[in-house]
């Protein structure tokens, strides 16, 4: 019996905020082959370790695959896709798809219900779409202070 710890959704917003080239898919996959179980047979405790056991594995793997040089030009490529999400975030598209989701959704957190430093958290991240190609029950408005919650950000 697999008893999964966390979700996809928390192992891809981990992964997207850490901007590494592991997939969740390839993190799923490995722990559910373990159950979820250490090599000492311990129950994986936090999604961090979760997913740097699975980084450093993909990465090893990666490196022997590709060749050093091949290696540091796709790791390079990774954080390419992690700029250009940077970029759209100070896009007028995604300006106005934050305005318009305070209105929509209100301009409160919907966690805590605090006005200050309110943002837009997207729940899920869809490959290939923009960040302003979402509709509003894909997003949450949230403080700042609960959306570093939600990433797991202490």
């Amino acid at each position: 019996m697999i008893c999964r710890k966390f979700s996809e959704d928390d192992i891809y917003d981990y992964i997207f905020r850490k901007e590494l080239p592991v997939s969740a898919e390839f993190v799923l996959s490995y722990w559910d082959k373990k159950k979820w179980l250490t090599k000492e047979g311990h129950t994986v405790k936090t999604l961090s370790a979760a997913v740097n056991v699975c980084n450093s594995i993909y990465l090893l793997q990666l490196k022997k695959k590709l060749g050093i040089a091949k290696y540091k030009e796709a790791i390079r490529n990774t954080k390419k896709i992690f700029e250009k999400y940077k970029i759209q975030l100070q896009s007028e598209e995604w300006k106005a798809f934050r305005q318009f989701i305070f209105v929509v959704r209100g301009c409160s957190c919907e966690i805590c219900g605090s006005k200050s430093n309110i943002q837009v958290h997207h729940k899920k991240y869809i490959k290939g779409r923009r960040a302003w190609e979402y509709l509003p029950d894909d997003v949450l408005v949230v403080c700042g202070s609960c959306h570093k919650h939600l990433h797991n950000i202490l």
